[in-house]
């Protein structure tokens, strides 16, 4: 894609829906000019989180950040958002808006508690990173892992009424798919790509 998409996809995780803040967090990205198009709330499978966070496969915060949208048994839910920029450049305008849970935006502000907090209650290692993880809301960090997430979430039917009414995002969600066949997020592992064959 040339030109950066007027599309992002955002998912509102667990800890989010736990302590009530969905609709707060969904406010205060439309109150920052971004307009909700789509929205649902779903429980994500294990498989479902690992493509999410495919690009961290290896790292040590892989299997926190998995945890973190999966939930626990009383948290499970999540809300996944497409949102549209009418001054373009919506994954950047959304970042803007999300910000970082010790700086500013929707992590600052509802944020539980500061990583030095935490440590001062007794939080560490694994512990630590997942409270850490559990940031409010994960946003791919790219026009093309956005449009793998929407492509990811939507349903053929959900896709039919985008493709309705918005033929633009109906477009680059299109040429995403041709171009990816099989879903280039996943590890090398034959078994786990098969899976993951665009329908």
């Amino acid at each position: 894609m040339l030109t950066p998409s007027n599309y992002s996809a955002v998912i509102i995780k667990p800890d989010a829906h736990r302590d009530v803040l969905v609709e707060m967090i969904i406010q205060d990205m439309e109150n920052g000019g971004l307009v909700t198009i789509f929205r649902k709330d779903e429980v994500l499978s294990r498989k479902e989180a690992e493509r999410i966070y495919a690009e961290h496969r290896g790292t040590p915060h892989y299997e926190t950040s998995i945890r973190s949208v999966e939930g626990d048994k009383e948290n499970r839910s999540v809300t996944f958002l497409i949102l549209k920029s009418e001054v373009g450049d919506a994954l950047k305008h959304t970042n803007q808006i999300k910000g970082r849970s010790d700086i500013g935006g929707v992590r600052f502000k509802y944020r539980r508690f500061s990583r030095k907090e935490m440590e001062d209650m007794g939080y560490s290692g694994e512990n630590l990173m997942l409270e850490l993880a559990k940031n409010r809301l994960h946003v791919p960090d790219s026009d093309y892992r956005s449009l793998g997430l929407i492509n990811m979430m939507l349903s053929d039917s959900e896709r039919e009424n985008i493709r309705l009414r918005e033929p633009e995002l109906y477009k680059e969600l299109e040429i995403w798919r041709n171009e990816n066949r099989e879903i280039k997020l996943l590890p090398e592992n034959k078994e786990l790509r098969k899976e993951m064959k665009i329908r």
